[in-house]
């Protein structure tokens, strides 16, 4: 089983996170399932991950989503095209 999704989490729960180093959140995700503080929903969409550029660009060209011009400047700042 794997995370995959949007959370909502209240600032509170962050009060002992050390600001300067990698925090593995799944640390607070165990801490507020042992409290009964977590809560989810099974999603039975389809679920792409989207965590290289490639895979990113390939979904965004293949839906043929129309994006604005302030999302495309924002996009290409993020991925820039290679050369």
């Amino acid at each position: 089983m794997y995370y995959n999704g949007i959370s909502f989490l209240n600032e509170s729960i962050f009060q002992d996170v050390p600001l300067d180093e990698y925090f593995d959140l799944s640390k607070i995700f165990r801490s507020l399932s042992t409290i009964s503080q977590l809560f989810g929903k099974k999603f039975l969409g389809k679920v792409i991950d989207l965590g290289e550029k490639e895979k990113y660009l390939n979904v965004i060209a293949d839906s043929k989503i129309q994006l604005d011009t302030k999302t495309q400047v924002a996009l290409s700042q993020i991925f820039p095209q290679r050369r």
